[in-house]
């Protein structure tokens, strides 16, 4: 055989009989996103894959239907794939202009946010208290009745007792009050300048630059940093929404489940997960009168 040197440069050696195989470029990593880039994933299993942010944003990203079910004439061409978590579904046409679509988006992400946090503040107490910590209304649609006129005393372990004299009607006042700033501060963009651990001071000027987007303001709102890398940022706002709106349909299920069942959502989770086929939502609606719906 003879040396030959392929479309590459590389040194290949022809042996008789043989047809000398090129070497075949390797396939170009897909890019995506709004401004073509790629990005990693933010420390969880499978972090190291690259992430195609084409699929997320853009007119070639994901829809809620494949597409040999929907046209692309079908989609609303207000929802033109900018936004984290448009899958260009709006039956109702509720996006008549930009203006109404930036409303409902905003909607959807606080009410998302709150979902995240009620479902958490569902789950872990009742999980603690199922497990030995002393927590007077682990049961969240109990906390009210259970707390009113008391004191906050949590004994969550390992870390002990913690003992707060305020009652739980101030502890509420001064929570409210507390996000009321807050909100007030990220949503207009103003305020008085302050300091915020990871961040360091800021002023008002900072303030008023998060106000872009009043949403994932980023800045004296963002302490552990993760809106500084732009790329990864786009990809944690996916995130944000997707699980946001898990944690809306969780809340809603933790609210039916409440009514009728009367059941905390731990209480209910450990059951199914002990005897999945003996207690599901099958076998409970027709468990007969016993568990009858209360709604």
């Amino acid at each position: 055989g003879h040396a030959l040197r392929d479309g590459h440069g590389e040194r290949r050696t022809e042996l008789p009989g043989r047809a000398v195989s090129k070497k075949k470029p390797a396939p170009k990593k897909a890019t995506g996103g709004r401004n073509g880039f790629q990005t990693k994933g933010w420390g969880l299993p499978g972090a190291g894959d690259d992430i195609n942010l084409a699929a997320w944003y853009g007119p070639n990203r994901k829809l809620f239907l494949p597409g040999g079910l929907l046209d692309a004439s079908d989609i609303n061409p207000v929802l033109d794939g900018t936004a984290p978590g448009d899958y260009g579904l709006d039956p109702f046409n509720l996006s008549k202009t930009t203006a109404d679509f930036e409303k409902y988006r905003v909607y959807e992400i606080i009410h998302a946010r709150w979902a995240m946090l009620a479902v958490a503040g569902i789950a872990i107490p009742e999980a603690l208290a199922a497990n030995g910590a002393d927590i007077k209304g682990a049961v969240w649609y109990e906390t009210g009745a259970v707390m009113l006129g008391d004191v906050l005393n949590y004994d969550a372990e390992p870390w002990g007792v913690i003992n707060n004299p305020l009652p739980l009607v101030v502890v509420t006042a001064i929570e409210v009050g507390l996000l009321f700033f807050v909100e007030t501060y990220r949503s207009k963009g103003t305020g008085p300048q302050g300091y915020v651990p990871g961040k360091g001071d800021f002023t008002t000027g900072d303030l008023e630059a998060a106000s872009a987007d009043p949403c994932h303001p980023g800045g004296p709102f963002d302490p552990f940093g993760l809106a500084d890398d732009p790329e990864k940022f786009a990809e944690l706002k996916v995130k944000e929404i997707k699980n946001g709106r898990l944690g809306m349909v969780a809340f809603l299920g933790c609210a039916v489940q409440a009514a009728v069942n009367r059941e905390g959502a731990f209480a209910a989770w450990s059951k199914h997960v002990s005897d999945p086929f003996g207690y599901n939502l099958v076998t409970i609606v027709g468990s007969g009168a016993e568990r009858s719906p209360t709604l």
